[in-house]
């Protein structure tokens, strides 16, 4: 039922060697999304596809969906895989999560005047946040949306010794407040007709299931996951989106470790900073938040993810490319810049690949497309409207190239061919083949050699780079013609 949740917290939970560094795959533009300034916030794909809603990711849909990976830097006991589809009536989205520890007991001892609701993030729980009018504001504003719950279903009680429901349906108020959005006229069905019920809109339905036994850190759990289905006049759209079409979104994966009220205390500040994790009691975000580092969604949601809406019938393709530029030709590349397109011809979206093609004869239509070199790539767009970089390596000295780039959207559609640019590579140096050595500067008598010669530096040729990050200046070694001194 959750074999991919299972999967995981095997592997968390098997004693192995530790590496020193351990990194993690994630968006490329993730990275830059932490800053609030920068534009490049990550892009989810929401294609069409729909699931039975009842806790179990196992609908054939679901394996089609976007895939959101997400983990915490310090941990490898916490892991959350979040999908998202849509379909004419709504939006279904997804969580599983790895977690040693299952907790759903609220805040432990029910207490007379209990706010069930707001005692949501007390336990393992996962809330989504809607912008759906993509404005980024600092603060949850009054038609934005939320909805949380914890992985017990709706029909369970709000009460009681074992596994407890809590669940949220909130708004803003544009000053970092989240009211409900109001109690509802009749009970949603599957309840137990309490007031509680009432706050569940009747167009969201929501289950979980878990591998484990909630409540008891006697053993260790594999873990958990929720499915949830909500209106589109639930997340705050008035209407169904078209193909294209943006809205914001994050999510937040809170853990609960030992039951009752979290533990929120800041071990890196402790004697036990060495031994303990930075939070026993931590969470994970779809995107982070800077302003706040708890219920990011509320305070601050300015890292929103792009979420975008695809339809593959709608017969709309990427807009075309018509700024395309080659510059700064080495004898073996060339930078090509450009701008990023719209999703679609009319404006909306974003894309999701580039192809890129290169000839020594000019590409100036579909045939003299199909004759050139593929040049492949993993490249991540930017948002559209944002500067492009793409380097063009591999070439041959002292050649005239033409090249091309098609953008590609979420739905495998190819854009027109762009208008065509090109250059001329320089002329290579002797002995040289294109190769990068990162090496240390040359010093006194040492020297380093390639095939019995000395290397020596020659500044402004090429950078080196190593994973995308320039290591020291512009520089790059060659086989000096000379001998040298002995190393």
């Amino acid at each position: 039922m959750m074999d991919r949740v299972a999967d995981r917290a095997k592997a968390a939970v098997v004693k192995r060697p530790v590496p020193k560094f351990e990194l993690e795959t994630l968006e490329p533009r993730v990275v830059l999304a932490a800053d609030p300034v920068t534009s490049d916030h990550p892009l989810w794909l929401i294609p069409r596809g729909s699931a039975v809603i009842d806790g179990d990711v196992g609908d054939a849909d679901w394996a089609k969906a976007f895939v959101i990976e997400r983990t915490l830097a310090t941990r490898t006991d916490h892991a959350a895989t979040s999908r998202m589809m849509h379909n004419d009536a709504g939006m279904f989205l997804s969580v599983e999560v790895a977690d040693q520890y299952l907790w759903a007991d609220g805040l432990g001892t029910p207490q007379a005047g209990d706010d069930y609701v707001g005692f949501l993030e007390q336990d393992d729980s996962i809330t989504f946040y809607f912008d759906p009018d993509n404005s980024r504001d600092r603060y949850f504003q009054a038609n934005d949306r939320a909805f949380g719950t914890n992985f017990a279903d709706f029909d369970v009680s709000e009460e009681g010794d074992g596994v407890v429901r809590r669940f949220k349906y909130v708004r803003g108020n544009g000053s970092g407040g989240a009211p409900n959005v109001g109690a509802f006229d009749d009970p949603a069905p599957g309840g137990f007709g309490s007031f509680w019920d009432r706050l569940l809109p009747g167009g969201t339905r929501y289950a979980g299931s878990y591998i484990g036994t909630p409540n008891d850190n006697s053993d260790i759990d594999t873990g958990w996951s929720v499915e949830v289905f909500m209106s589109w006049a639930d997340i705050g759209l008035a209407s169904k989106p078209v193909h294209g079409q943006t809205i914001g979104m994050n999510f937040d994966v809170i853990f609960d470790q030992n039951g009752g009220e979290r533990n929120l205390v800041n071990n890196r500040l402790g004697e036990d900073r060495f031994t303990l994790p930075e939070f026993i009691d931590d969470h994970i975000q779809g995107t982070f938040s800077s302003y706040i580092g708890a219920q990011s969604g509320i305070h601050g949601p300015v890292n929103y993810a792009e979420a975008m809406f695809i339809d593959a019938r709608a017969g709309q393709t990427p807009a075309t490319i018509n700024d395309l530029t080659a510059n700064d030709p080495t004898p073996f590349s060339a930078r090509l810049e450009f701008t990023a397109p719209t999703g679609t011809t009319s404006g909306l979206g974003h894309v999701s690949g580039y192809a890129v093609r290169y000839s020594t004869s000019p590409i100036t239509g579909e045939a003299a497309w199909q004759d050139a070199t593929v040049y492949e790539n993993r490249i991540v767009p930017r948002l559209a409207g944002s500067d492009e970089v793409v380097r063009l390596m591999g070439l041959d000295p002292s050649t005239t190239y033409h090249v091309a780039i098609r953008a590609i959207d979420g739905a495998g559609n190819y854009g027109a061919i762009s208008n065509g640019a090109s250059f001329t590579t320089g002329t290579a140096l002797p002995g040289d083949n294109g190769a990068l050595w990162p090496i240390f500067p040359v010093r006194g008598r040492q020297r380093v050699r390639r095939g019995g010669r000395p290397l020596q530096h020659r500044r402004r040729v090429h950078a080196i780079a190593l994973h995308g990050h320039r290591v020291g200046r512009r520089e790059r070694c060659v086989p000096q013609l000379q001998r040298g001194h002995a190393a």
